[in-house]
């Protein structure tokens, strides 16, 4: 049977003694530890928020600069296209225009050779008949 003498009493006071001692020595360095664990959690995940936000600000930037250089580069290659087909345009005006220049000359050149080549063939078709002439007559024509 239990019973009850000052023996209950002093386990009583050993056992608010020792929840008091275990109190400070143990339950409140480790509740300290949780809540400072629960502030760095909590301050990691405000900074990972924060460098998110950065991120999202920074990835707009960044796509607004390489649109940019796109809209750019789409610029500077129709104006290069332009300014080539201006220059292809000047060149072949002044082909078109050197060409019937060219074509003068080359058929001025012919007409030159033709008529040399005309005298040539007079001159040896001449000689030619006179020898045929005086073969076929076995004497000289002059």
């Amino acid at each position: 049977m239990i019973s009850i003498d000052i023996s209950v009493f002093f386990q009583v006071i050993n056992f608010l003694l020792l929840i008091l001692i275990l109190n400070f020595i143990l339950y409140k360095p480790t509740l300290r530890v949780l809540d400072e664990r629960g502030r760095r959690i909590a301050g990691a995940g405000e900074e990972c928020r924060r460098l998110e936000a950065d991120l999202s600000s920074r990835q707009a930037a960044y796509e607004a600069r390489l649109m940019q250089a796109k809209i750019e580069a789409t610029e500077l290659r129709d104006g290069l296209v332009r300014k080539g087909t201006e220059e292809a345009r000047v060149i072949m005006d002044q082909v078109t225009r050197e060409v019937p220049k060219i074509t003068a000359e080359f058929e001025k050149k012919i007409t030159e050779e033709l008529d040399r080549g005309r005298v040539t063939l007079r001159r040896e078709s001449h000689r030619i008949s006179q020898e045929i002439a005086e073969k076929t007559l076995g004497r000289s024509l002059e």
